[in-house]
């Protein structure tokens, strides 16, 4: 009864978790949009180039944040960190290596992103 009154609609949570890890991911690589739209001009030639590079810069932000809403979830439901450790392993590698390509690659655009000419 009482783990009924903890959680009572799990796929609420989830879908609740989705929405902000969307909107986090939204709000992450919105000036980069802004300063594509403002310094540069979409073609045909590069929209399919765009829409991948703006889709993994929300997609990586997104990702990032969903792990880390289920790890504190995990944690503020009594679950604790050593608890599981290879969890905690594989959570903190994903999260750095998530991280480290997500700066990786707005590191390489932002010359494009101010419109620097030739800047592939």
């Amino acid at each position: 009864m009482r783990i009924g009154l903890q959680n009572p609609d799990p796929a609420r949570n989830r879908a609740n978790d989705l929405t902000s890890a969307a909107l986090v991911g939204l709000i992450v690589v919105l000036p980069c949009v802004v300063l594509e739209a403002l310094n540069n001009t979409l073609s045909v030639r590069n929209a399919l180039d765009v829409i991948v590079l703006f889709g993994l810069l929300w997609l990586l932000p997104a990702a990032f944040t969903l792990t880390l809403i289920s790890s504190m979830r995990a944690l503020r439901e009594g679950g604790g960190f050593l608890a599981h450790p290879f969890s905690l392993l594989l959570r903190v590698a994903f999260l750095a290596s998530t991280a480290l390509v997500w700066g990786g690659i707005l590191i390489d655009q932002v010359p494009c992103l101010l419109g620097v000419p030739n800047c592939d």
